[in-house]
């Protein structure tokens, strides 16, 4: 009798194709600690556009003043947008990685400014357990850095084209040899 798949990720099979979702391995204490840096970030936010705004009120502030503030709310900004992404991949990012229509699609969901990788599932070769101890919760794509975001090591890999791809971080060995035996089951690899 076989016993019901209860591992991290989800696999959900349709008539289209196969779909399977890997939630990000959450540390409360990370999460904690964001929010709280977020609500800082945010009173230095509001502090920098207040002052930005009288300054456009007066003019008998010096330039150099004016360039600092100015400055400072940019790269201010910028830091508080990237901690926002990190925190909603942190509190609701997940992994999906599909298979359809011949394609292979790796998307993140619940986080900012990344787009789905398509790869041609025609062009995949040698998909295999990526056994090295060194997993992290994140997705690299060593071929094409534009996708990375701090260098995976997830679970499964492939060659496509001249490059290496890690997909399905957040799972162990023993889940990421069942997601290829069930892949290769469906005949979607070799």
């Amino acid at each position: 009798m076989e016993k019901p798949y209860a591992g991290r990720a989800s696999i959900i099979e349709s008539g289209r194709g196969l779909t399977i979702e890997i939630p990000f391995r959450r540390s409360w204490s990370d999460i904690i600690f964001m929010t709280a840096w977020l609500g800082g970030w945010l009173i230095g936010e509001l502090m920098a556009l207040s002052f930005i705004l009288d300054l456009l009120g007066n003019n008998d502030e010096s330039n150099l003043t004016s360039g600092f503030v100015v400055f400072f709310f940019i790269g201010w900004t910028v830091a508080g947008i990237w901690m926002i992404k990190n925190w909603l991949w942190y509190v609701a990012g997940k992994e999906v990685i599909s298979f359809e229509n011949n394609e292979l699609r790796v998307a993140r969901k619940a986080s900012l400014f990344t787009s789905p990788k398509v790869f041609d599932l025609r062009e995949v070769k040698n998909f295999q357990l990526n056994i090295t101890g060194d997993s992290v919760n994140s997705l690299e794509v060593s071929s094409d850095k534009d996708f990375a975001s701090s260098g995976s090591r997830g679970m499964l890999k492939f060659e496509y084209r001249l490059g290496t791809i890690k997909i399905a971080d957040g799972i162990d060995e023993p889940e990421g040899r069942f997601i290829l035996e069930k892949l290769k089951s469906k005949s979607i690899i070799n």
